[in-house]
């Protein structure tokens, strides 16, 4: 019996004295995580003999679109009729693939969708491709023709300066989707730049539709590439003030887009201004080295002791000296009643209709360069898509907007007068 037992502690610590310098030999084998740099812990190394690295992921298709001119193209099969009938692009508008065919159709809005999705709930990247396809009890929307104006009403009913019909006094096309790196924000942001500089390019009006918003710092560069360091102001919406220094280790999260512009300065603090902030969370420190240089807001709290009519000449007294306006809107400003499709949700907040107000007096008064309605989420929406009909109504507004100014009104509450009088 004492030998027996001899024998199995013997086996046992031969065993554990294997087992054990095993586990040494991985413990110690820094080949198993090639990705980390043994000399320096902030640096995250890629697998440069990967065969997709490393434009694998944004590799852009250099087939011919069609033997053609430069130029928007018209995708419809039918001139006019209800959006089930159309190929979906946003609005039934032409589509458009570079900076030369928006150059070519004189056009002057370019939608594209954005795929960030960075968030703890994900989902916000097939926000553009739903919104493209989403068609609610009233969407009768005609097709465009190829230049991507659409036909006016000559009924002798004038512009309508509030609904969907006003936006046929512009050219705008559909300019797809921006691809989102699987991995990297970083990464991501840097292809929302490059496509948005596109747009831009082409002295077009870029609406980014869809994405998280740690895509909004690409916006920030894109603008800087455009107007130049300090050539911008931004107006940003959002129930959370997005002015985080700390971001785990990574530059980019969709909390620090505000921070990090100011903190490269690539926008002067006193040219943003912050609106509708309601959750906690607010780093005291962080906001007041935005406030230090000169960032003006207002939060939710304002708003309920004075009136969103008031708040609202407010910011729009904030920022009538902007020579170049960039206006980012998370969706989760709103109330959350009002617009469930979002991972960021608040119970106060603007109404829908409030908000609609705010971005076409806004598109009246300044000369907006970029407008972003961000943190779209369908998988979080209602089944009849009520957030989704918000988000299509931002963008269709914001065009209202702009259309007035084409027109030369500049009041940035105005409505024509047999809109709100039936004369008797």
């Amino acid at each position: 019996m004492k030998l027996r037992t001899a024998i199995a502690l013997a086996v046992f610590a031969l065993t554990s004295q294997t087992a054990a310098a095993q586990q040494s030999d991985t413990i110690n084998d820094s080949s198993l995580t090639p990705w980390n740099d043994p000399s320096d812990p902030t640096v995250f190394r890629l697998n440069k003999d990967d065969p997709t690295f490393p434009g694998g992921w944004n590799k852009r298709n250099d087939k011919p679109k069609l033997k053609r001119e430069p130029g928007p193209i018209d995708l419809q099969r039918y001139y006019g009729g209800t959006m089930h009938n159309a190929f979906p692009t946003f609005f039934a508008m032409p589509v458009a693939f570079s900076t030369e065919d928006l150059k070519a159709g004189q056009i002057e809005v370019a939608i594209v969708g954005s795929t960030a999705d960075m968030n703890a709930v994900p989902g916000t990247r097939w926000a553009p491709n739903y919104l493209r396809g989403f068609v609610n009890s009233s969407a009768t929307y005609f097709t465009a023709r190829g230049d991507g104006m659409q036909e006016r009403n000559e009924s002798g009913f004038p512009m309508e300066l509030y609904t969907f019909g006003s936006i046929h006094e512009l050219r705008i096309a559909d300019y797809g989707n921006i691809a989102m790196h699987q991995s990297s924000g970083e990464r991501t942001v840097e292809e929302i730049r490059k496509v948005v500089s596109e747009i831009l390019d082409a002295d077009a009006i870029p609406i980014t539709v869809g994405g998280s918003h740690d895509g909004m710092y690409g916006l920030f560069l894109a603008a800087a590439d455009k107007f130049g360091r300090h050539g911008y102001c931004i107006a940003h919406f959002d129930s959370h003030y997005d002015g985080v220094s700390a971001a785990y280790g990574y530059y980019v999260h969709n909390g620090n887009g505000i921070y990090e512009v100011v903190n490269m300065d690539l926008v002067k603090g006193e040219d943003v201004v912050q609106v509708g902030m309601t959750s906690i969370g607010v780093i005291r420190d962080d906001f007041k080295v935005l406030v230090d240089k000169g960032m003006r807001y207002h939060y939710q709290a304002e708003i309920e002791r004075d009136g969103w009519d008031t708040v609202t000449r407010r910011v729009l007294d904030d920022v009538k000296d902007c020579e170049n306006l960039l206006v980012t809107v998370d969706i989760d400003i709103i109330a959350s009643a009002h617009i469930p499709g979002t991972g960021g949700r608040e119970v106060d907040g603007p109404t829908p209709a409030q908000m609609l107000q705010m971005v076409r007096a806004l598109a009246i008064q300044n000369n907006v360069v970029l407008f972003d309605v961000a943190e779209y989420n369908p998988m979080l929406d209602s089944r009849d898509g009520q957030s989704a009909l918000v988000v299509t109504k931002l963008m269709t507004h914001f065009m209202t907007g702009l259309a007035a100014r084409k027109r030369g009104i500049t009041d940035p509450f105005y409505l024509h007068p047999q809109m709100v009088d039936d004369g008797r």
